[in-house]
């Protein structure tokens, strides 16, 4: 509208489609893509766009969202405008800016802690959760009582298909110093089908909400800093998801890490196998926890091991008072001989 104002978007591509039509020549549909495209990475201040909080003008778009754009773009073109085009003649007339790669900057413990002690009650246990579980926002704000076990051990969340990205459901567990933060939330919830950190039954809605209140809390914390590729805060919801697939990997492996929190396609036998998944965090809880530590004990120790170690340790303690009583003896003995 800026560019081509009284025309609408729908005018143009129309105009477009008949043009194509009359002499088959479709670069004028690539230069109005390579167009749009460094329109996309210049600010626009005078472009303003209102929403029911506030109003913010058009800022430069980073390239992994541009490409998302014009992938949207394309189908557009595709569906609405009935202009066809190969992938390659695509790709190759219309320049779309590199992706940059940056090395994830990693959220620490005092970090978290300084996040959980800002928040209110229910956001204190929102962010526990997240830290422990490794789902995504818009998975925990699905959650509903009737899919937190507060009884087995660990305590147990049943992430259903419904709520995931992948679609595929996921059991997830929660470490025991969430637990309490967990109780209290859930306990002044009537029905099991009551959201547990939902807003609204519109799960956007709901993200939506949850990010307003960490951005506040993030500002008033100080933590501002962004990434110069996508200009996307360094200390995000997402990286509570991102610390504790790192606890898990250095610990398991970056397969099983990737497996836990729901990557499609990682450690299928891991999630199909329970009672195998949660001994394998009880005994990784002393890396995801912030506040306790507990010392982990090898489950895998037998019995008999056991009985073993034990009868090594009396046998030991056995000699060392023997050893004691002859020496006390001897000295008796000696003592009498001086005496007599």
């Amino acid at each position: 509208m800026q560019k081509y104002s009284p025309q609408n978007g729908d005018e143009i591509i129309l105009e477009l489609q008949n043009a194509i039509k009359k002499d088959g020549k479709s670069d004028r549909l690539f230069r109005l893509c390579n167009n749009f495209v460094q329109w996309l990475q210049e600010d626009h201040p005078d472009v303003k766009v209102k929403t029911n909080n506030y109003v913010f003008h058009i800022k430069s778009h980073n390239p992994s969202t541009i490409q998302i754009i014009l992938s949207y773009l394309r189908q557009y073109l595709e569906e609405f405008g009935q202009i066809e085009f190969s992938e390659r003649r695509f790709t190759r007339m219309v320049k779309l800016p590199r992706k940059l790669h940056e090395e994830p900057e990693p959220i620490t413990k005092e970090e978290i802690r300084a996040f959980v002690e800002s928040a209110l009650p229910k956001k204190r246990a929102l962010y526990m959760m997240l830290k422990d579980s490794g789902m995504r926002i818009g998975e925990a704000v699905q959650l509903r009582k009737k899919d937190i076990d507060l009884t087995s051990v660990p305590v147990t969340i049943t992430v259903q298909a419904n709520y995931t990205k992948t679609k595929h459901g996921r059991t997830t567990f929660v470490t025991r110093e969430t637990k309490p933060y967990l109780e209290r939330v859930i306990s002044i919830l009537d029905k099991d089908d009551d959201l547990v950190f939902g807003s609204s039954q519109d799960m956007r809605k709901s993200v939506r909400s949850q990010e307003d209140t960490f951005r506040r809390i993030r500002e008033r914390l100080g933590f501002t800093e962004k990434y110069e590729s996508n200009g996307l805060y360094k200390k995000n919801l997402h990286a509570f998801r991102a610390y504790c697939a790192t606890q898990l990997a250095e610990m398991y492996g970056e397969e099983f890490a990737h497996g836990f929190i729901g990557h499609k396609g990682y450690l299928r036998q891991y999630i199909r196998n329970k009672d195998k998944l949660a001994e394998k965090y009880l005994r990784a809880e002393n890396c995801l926890m912030i506040y306790e530590t507990i010392e982990v004990v090898d489950q895998s120790l037998t019995i008999e091991q056991a009985k073993k170690e034990l009868r090594q340790e009396i046998q030991d303690e056995f000699r060392k008072d023997r050893n004691e009583l002859i020496k006390l003896l001897k000295n008796k003995k000696v003592i009498e001989e001086l005496l007599t």
